[in-house]
């Protein structure tokens, strides 16, 4: 199969795809987006005044805030719940 017909292709018809409450739904997303960016503005001061480099590294994404707390937890962790 070629790619681009592949990657077009539709994996899940969006009939089959049920919202029970939207409002709902869309309240507690938009809560927890407004949320993070507050959770990441707070863990890039931490970066900013306290970095805790992973293995010396000086690159942002090598930071422990950066790569525990907030992807980890915040990004990854929280959401599945």
């Amino acid at each position: 199969m070629v790619f681009s017909r592949w990657i077009k292709k539709e994996r899940i018809d969006i009939h089959q795809i049920e919202m029970h409450n939207p409002k709902k739904e869309l309240t507690i997303f938009s809560m927890y987006a407004v949320i993070y960016i507050f959770i990441v503005y707070v863990f890039s001061l931490a970066i900013k005044y306290e970095p805790l480099p992973i293995l010396n590294s000086v690159n942002f994404v090598d930071d422990f805030w950066y790569v525990v707390c907030i992807k980890l937890i915040f990004l990854l962790s929280v959401p599945l719940f």
